[in-house]
C-alpha cells in the first residue's frame, strides 16, 4: 500500500479518526501512523492516535536500527 493509498483509507475513515481524540495536530503525525501497518492497524482497533504514532515509531525505530546495523558491517 502506497503512502497515498494509506492516507486516502484514513481520510476515508473518519470514525476511526475521531474515536477517542481529536485529529492528527500535525500532517506529520498522520505520516508517521501511515509509514507503516502498525500504525493503521492500532488506530484500526480503536486506539488513539498517541497509541499509533507510537506503535509506528517503535517500528520506524527499529527498522533504522536494524539498517544501521547493516550499513556498519558492510563498512568493515
Amino acid at each position: 500500500m502506497t503512502h497515498e493509498e494509506m492516507l486516502e483509507w484514513v481520510l476515508d475513515h473518519p470514525e476511526i479518526m475521531v474515536r477517542k481524540q481529536a485529529r492528527p495536530r500535525k500532517e506529520t503525525e498522520l505520516w508517521v501512523i501511515c509509514d507503516t501497518s502498525v500504525g493503521l492497524e492500532t488506530l484500526a482497533t480503536g486506539a488513539t492516535y498517541q497509541e499509533a504514532i507510537e506503535s509506528a515509531t517503535s517500528v520506524l525505530k527499529a527498522k533504522e536500527e536494524a539498517r544501521a546495523k547493516v550499513c556498519s558491517v558492510q563498512s568493515l
